[in-house]
């Protein structure tokens, strides 16, 4: 039941970054779709990690364009990641004999509860 919850929360983690990495890859593309309709020779303003600097837009075009495509591969990659995981996820839990309910709530399908704390604040399920 350990490899089960590990499995799970590591399902859950990727989800998590998934999420974030998609959400940053729209993110470029709504910048880029502005800094398509303006002239290559004005003035912008580019962070790269903590630092702010002045390119023009001809010049972060580019390099958005380049850090797009990474985000978009990287989505990809995580996808794939979490189909397999979940896939091993099932067969973990047939194995086990745990259904999707009994997961959620952290119990195996014949009722025996584990330690934790569910939401509720009681210590039923983890």
């Amino acid at each position: 039941m350990d490899r089960y919850r590990a499995l799970r929360q590591e399902v859950d983690s990727l989800y998590a970054r998934l999420g974030q990495v998609d959400s940053d890859r729209s993110e470029h593309d709504l910048v880029l779709k502005q800094l398509r309709s303006l002239d290559g020779a004005r003035r912008c303003w580019h962070q790269v990690g903590a630092v702010l600097t002045e390119r023009t837009v001809a010049d972060v075009v580019p390099v958005l364009e380049s850090t797009r495509e990474k985000l978009r591969a990287t989505v990809e990659r995580l996808t794939s990641a979490v189909t397999d995981r979940e896939k091993s996820l099932v067969e973990l839990s047939r194995k086990l004999g745990v259904s999707a309910g009994a997961a959620a709530a952290g119990t195996a399908s014949g009722g025996i509860e584990s330690q934790g704390s569910c939401k509720s604040g009681s210590k039923c399920c983890s």
